[in-house]
């Protein structure tokens, strides 16, 4: 029999105390979406959520590095009310506050495995990993390479975006295989899409169809 699970999902809080304005043809409302969080976080503690997971982009980004810093201590006090755990995952505004800070108030570490019950582990991808504000040089000299090789031939090749480096990939392969021999069911979360059929092709992750390999190898 297997046992149940109950995830709260929240993707891009976007939080910033600044005024609201277009991008991408729509009206983005800052400020609302800090009491949006409040309100959400409050209907998982109602729900009785044994987790709750939040798909990256924290906060977007304000004026001034103390005004970035400001709204992303808002935005973790708004979820230091939940009961259950919270599981963040990296997004490209996240690393606005810098990837060091951003890590050591999430939990220290941007991709990572968390087991849900006994039957279910999650793991959580950083699509950042490999890009312009990678996780090393050595990921930010591989993303700087994609953009130069791809720029104004893919839409995905823009300088926010970001993919899953070399290291990461193996990781999560490793994973995946532990998970499989010990017949355990996983959930693979991350912020920039994989599959082109979800996502306008700007938005897909630099090595998505690499990504998806990997885990069609376990479908």
């Amino acid at each position: 029999v297997m046992s149940d699970i109950s995830i709260g999902v929240v993707a891009d809080v976007q939080y910033a105390d600044k005024e609201d304005d277009e991008r991408g043809g729509a009206l983005r409302h800052y400020r609302v979406s800090l009491s949006k969080l409040t309100s959400a976080v409050r209907a998982f503690n109602a729900a009785g959520v044994s987790s709750v997971l939040h798909l990256g982009d924290i906060i977007d980004g304000n004026v001034s590095e103390a005004s970035t810093r400001a709204d992303f201590s808002a935005v973790l006090r708004a979820f230091a009310h939940s009961r259950s755990r919270v599981h963040h995952v990296v997004g490209n505004h996240c690393l606005d506050v810098g990837r060091d800070k951003l890590l050591s108030s999430i939990g220290g570490a941007a991709h990572y495995e968390s087991p849900l019950n006994d039957e279910w582990r999650l793991l959580v991808l950083d699509t950042t990993d490999m890009g312009i504000k990678g996780a090393s040089p050595e990921l930010i000299e591989q993303g700087e390479r994609f953009l130069k090789e791809h720029k104004g031939k893919l839409p995905r090749a823009q300088t926010w975006n970001g993919g899953v480096g070399p290291a990461q990939l193996n990781w999560l392969r490793q994973r995946l295989t532990d998970a499989a021999q010990a017949g355990l069911r996983v959930i693979v979360a991350g912020h920039m899409p994989l599959i082109a059929s979800a996502a306008t092709p700007e938005h897909l992750a630099f090595n998505s169809e690499e990504v998806l390999r990997v885990l069609r190898d376990f479908a």
